[in-house]
């Protein structure tokens, strides 16, 4: 990526923050999947229940990030990644030193908290550091969150294989986690990085004639493309499985839509340098949406592992790009328009799983991913009236 000529060694040193926020961010969303079986057992709670820490995580963040955009916008990007280094920090220390159910809740939506500052705070600095490319900064924090995601599985298999408890995993990322909270108070003051002028923010500045009228469809498109992910995270193993598919194999299907959201989020960086963010947006919904097809009319293992990573590699880089769009149109107030972004992709998660695991218990779980099919196709229809939405870009 192209830096900006006056990037200055702090500058680097809040870059490096912000793509800290998204590796701790990622590390701390898959942490109570890698480690469901011990918590099980050290919270004796079901799997359900356990489950349920991860709704806790997803709920914290909805129900702050718009306020962490406030936050942001008032205080500073510095003051916000204190925070959500903090609140991620106390989570990761807390855990395997708390014994009660309802206080480990408590801890994961103190987590959500520090994942709302990344919404609201990493598109800042991206926005100002690499103003020449914005869109590939955006997918490079994508694909950082991505591999957070591989962390943890892959420390507690390790950890098992040693002996070694799961509370060694989160000891582990507290102390990485403080570290790169220490590393904040070396980042520029605001008046460096907080400056929102329109020269300044010059990546692909875009003026909208319909300003309401985009919002309102980039958000829509927005919420569907989050119900096709929880969809397709949920869904996966079961709809595999129901081809009559060995669990063992089945349960690496969804392993490799991840595989190819991260490696699509670091080839993206390079494609967002000479293409637009919105015809991204489309042609990567239509390319996903036809892979999934082919997936599931073959029904063919070979044909899953295929198709499942092509359209992770092409869905997984489209947040980044959504955020882009929305902080693109909206230049004076970063930090709003990205937790604006991460506030209706919080509801999605939400409200996405409730509603198709109604449908799947009335039917089955073969409607899942007709299910995942249209939303995608609603997400295909919302980034095409996006593009319609979008003038001609205007020089500031």
């Amino acid at each position: 990526m192209k830096r900006n000529d006056t990037l200055c060694t702090y500058s680097r040193i809040a870059v490096i923050e912000a793509y800290g926020l998204y590796l701790m961010t990622g590390i701390a969303a898959a942490c109570i999947g890698a480690s469901m079986i011990a918590l099980t057992g050290y919270f004796q709670v079901s799997v359900a229940q356990v489950a349920a820490l991860s709704s806790a995580f997803a709920l914290g963040r909805v129900a702050m990030v718009f306020f962490c955009g406030i936050i942001t916008e008032k205080l500073g990007v510095r003051r916000s990644f204190m925070i959500g280094y903090l609140a991620l920090g106390i989570n990761f220390i807390f855990m395997p030193l708390n014994t009660h159910y309802w206080l480990a809740l408590i801890l994961m939506a103190i987590a959500g908290m520090g994942m709302g500052f990344q919404d609201s705070g990493c598109p800042v600095i991206l926005s100002r550091a690499f103003s020449m490319n914005y869109s590939g900064a955006m997918s490079a924090g994508q694909a950082f969150f991505g591999i957070g995601n591989f962390i943890p599985p892959l420390t507690m298999s390790l950890l098992l294989l040693s002996g070694l408890s799961w509370k060694v995993m989160f000891f582990i990322f507290g102390a990485m986690t403080f570290a790169l909270f220490v590393a904040t108070f070396f980042m520029p003051r605001e008046r460096i990085l907080d400056n929102s002028s329109e020269h300044e923010h010059g990546f692909s500045m875009t003026w909208l004639k319909r300003e309401g009228k985009f919002f309102f469809v980039l958000f829509l498109t927005n919420f569907f493309y989050c119900s096709l992910l929880n969809i397709v995270h949920i869904y996966t193993n079961p709809y595999v499985l129901s081809f009559g598919i060995h669990e063992s194999i089945s349960v690496n299907v969804l392993t490799m839509f991840s595989v190819g959201a991260v490696i699509g989020s670091l080839a993206f960086v390079r494609i967002l340098r000479r293409a637009r963010p919105v015809k991204v947006l489309l042609v990567n919904l239509v390319i996903a949406f036809l892979a999934l097809c082919i997936a599931i009319i073959s029904g063919n293992i070979i044909v899953f592992f295929i198709m499942f990573t092509i359209a992770g590699a092409f869905s997984g880089v489209l947040f980044s790009v959504l955020v882009t769009l929305a902080t693109d149109a909206a230049p004076r107030h970063t930090a709003m328009a990205a937790s604006l972004i991460g506030f209706t992709g919080g509801i999605s998660d939400i409200l996405t799983p409730l509603a198709v695991g109604r449908v799947v218990t009335v039917a089955s779980v073969r409607i899942a991913f007709p299910l995942v099919l249209l939303a995608t196709a609603i997400a295909v229809v919302g980034a095409y009236m996006v593009i319609r939405l979008q003038p001609r870009k205007q020089q500031a």
